[in-house]
């Protein structure tokens, strides 16, 4: 039957190609998974130096990790929690508020800025 639509080769080299792309977008979601894992790693790093009362290096860090994923409502949440150790209520609304806008289903912006205000 291959014989007939062209011959073994030609579906061969259209196989090729197919596995070829699969491949390009395999080795792209791995790059995604590793981008992903370094942002937890960071944002881990950034918590913990917030619990550690070091404000100012925990606010750079979030600072960085937020030009990097400006959608990640988890980095507006540590957003919020470095500003509102910093003493910054309304900054901490701020970021409370994109959080709760950027995941409508995450309940802890929502209850964060209920304890503010």
């Amino acid at each position: 039957m291959l014989r007939r639509q062209g011959g073994l080769i030609p579906c061969l080299d259209r196989i090729q190609q197919a596995t070829g792309g699969l491949n390009d977008r395999i080795k792209e979601i791995d790059g995604q998974e590793a981008a992903l894992t370094e942002l937890e790693s960071k944002l881990e790093k950034a918590w913990q130096l917030l619990e550690d009362d070091e404000v100012a290096d925990a606010t750079a860090l979030a600072e960085t990790l937020n030009k990097a994923d400006p959608e990640s409502s988890d980095v507006m949440l540590l957003l919020a929690g470095c500003a509102r150790e910093a003493g910054d209520t309304a900054g901490a609304l701020t970021w409370l508020g994109r959080a709760a806008e950027a995941d409508p289903e995450w309940p802890t912006p929502p209850m964060w800025m209920a304890e503010l205000l």
